[in-house]
C-alpha cells in the first residue's frame, strides 16, 4: 500500500500558482478552481447584444429584397432596433431556424449581351489567395511544357448549364451534412428549404414562385456551398483539372495525340456518371476541344454523353483566346482591335 501511495503521489500534477486579473496569485486548489471558472464562463453567455463591428462593413449599393430595407439603412438604425435583430439572430442560430422572410429574392430583369459564365485544390474560384489568373497560369504551363518537350496536350473545356441556378438542393445537403454540427446543418437546411422570388420590371412585381434548386445569388455564403457541392469532382492520375467557379478545364499530356485523347476521354467518362448523378448539365454543344501540337495530327473526336464535342483550332477561356500552337496570335489581334 505504501508504495501504491507513493506511486499516486508521482503521477498526480502539480499546478502552479495562477496569476488572476487582478495580478494576485491563486495559490490553494479552491482559489485555483474558482480563477479557472471565472475564465471559463465568459464561454458560456449568450452573444453579445451590442452592434457588432461588422455592421459597419456592409456595402450599401447592393439592392434590396422584397421589403425595401438597404444595407445603408441597417447601418443607420437606432441601438434599440440593432439590439432586437441581434435578438433574431441569436435565435436563428439557437433553434436552427431561418425565417421564412429572409429566404425570398427579388430578381431584376436586364438586357444582357453576353451570357456570364460565372474546395479541392482544382477550385481557384471563391478562395483566399486564388484567382482567374492562377488558374489561367495553370493552362498555359501546362500546354507550354507540352509543346516545349515536343508532346501533345490534349485540352476539354466544358461548358455547364446554369450550375449555380440549378444546383441540386437534397444532394447539397447530403454533402453538408457530415461537414458541419447538427445544429448548423439544421440552420443551412432551413436556410435552403421553402425560398421564394419575384420579378421586379420597373416598379412593378410579379406574384411569388418557389426556388426548387440553386445556390442563393448574390448572398455571401452562395460561393462556398457551390465549392463544397463540386468537391468530390473525379480527378485522374493521368489528366489536370482546374476551374475558376464552373469554368472548368481538362488537360491530357502524351508524346503522341492517341494516347493523351484516349486519357482524356476515360477521365470525361467517368465525369459524365458524376455530372448524372449529381443532375448537373453539360452543354456538349458548347464546350470546346482543342489538340495543342506543333506537328500536324488527325486527332480522334471527344465525347460526353455519346455527344462529340465540338473541335477548334483555337479557345476562349476565363478571356484568353488559346490558340493550338499557342502563339497569342489570335488574342492579340483581337484586342488590338479592341
Amino acid at each position: 500500500m505504501a508504495y501504491f501511495g507513493a506511486k499516486q503521489n508521482r503521477l498526480k500534477e502539480i499546478t502552479p500558482p495562477l496569476q488572476r486579473p487582478n495580478n494576485t496569485l491563486a495559490v490553494t486548489d479552491s482559489e485555483k478552481a474558482d480563477t479557472l471558472a471565472n475564465e471559463l464562463s465568459i464561454f458560456f453567455i449568450p452573444h453579445s447584444i451590442s452592434p457588432p463591428p461588422l455592421q459597419l462593413e456592409m456595402v450599401t449599393e447592393k439592392s434590396p429584397g422584397h421589403d425595401l430595407i438597404t444595407n445603408k439603412v441597417i447601418k443607420n438604425l437606432p441601438a434599440k432596433t440593432i439590439i432586437h435583430l441581434t435578438h433574431i439572430y441569436n435565435a436563428t442560430l439557437r433553434l436552427s431556424y431561418f425565417p421564412t422572410t429572409w429566404k425570398s429574392s427579388v430578381i431584376r430583369l436586364s438586357v444582357i449581351t453576353n451570357e456570364n459564365k460565372n474546395l479541392s485544390n482544382f477550385q481557384f474560384g471563391f478562395r483566399a489567395n486564388h484567382s482567374k489568373t492562377h488558374q489561367l497560369h495553370l493552362v498555359a504551363d501546362t500546354i507550354s511544357t507540352a509543346l516545349e518537350t515536343k508532346k501533345y496536350c490534349a485540352e476539354v473545356f466544358l461548358d455547364v448549364s446554369k450550375t449555380f441556378d440549378t444546383v441540386w438542393h437534397e444532394g447539397l445537403l447530403f454533402k453538408l451534412k457530415p461537414l458541419f454540427p447538427a445544429p448548423y446543418y439544421l440552420l443551412l437546411k432551413s436556410y435552403l428549404d421553402n425560398r421564394t422570388f419575384k420579378v421586379r420590371h420597373n416598379l412593378q412585381h410579379s406574384k411569388q414562385f418557389p426556388i426548387a434548386a440553386g445556390v442563393p445569388q448574390g448572398s455571401d455564403i452562395a460561393p462556398f456551398l457551390y465549392i463544397i457541392f463540386t468537391s468530390d469532382l473525379p480527378t485522374s492520375e493521368k489528366t489536370i483539372i482546374g476551374a475558376h467557379a464552373d469554368d472548368t478545364a481538362l488537360l491530357s499530356t502524351a508524346a503522341d495525340h492517341i494516347t493523351a485523347s484516349l486519357q482524356l476521354q476515360l477521365h470525361i467518362d467517368t465525369l459524365s456518371q458524376w455530372f448524372t448523378k449529381w443532375k448537373i448539365k453539360i452543354n456538349e454543344s458548347k464546350s470546346s476541344f482543342i489538340i495543342f501540337a506543333l506537328r500536324p495530327h488527325n486527332c480522334p473526336p471527344i465525347s460526353i454523353n455519346n455527344i462529340i464535342i465540338p473541335h477548334s483550332n483555337e479557345v476562349k477561356y476565363l478571356g484568353l483566346i488559346f490558340d493550338r500552337r499557342r502563339t497569342w496570335s489570335s488574342h492579340l489581334k483581337t484586342n488590338a482591335k479592341s
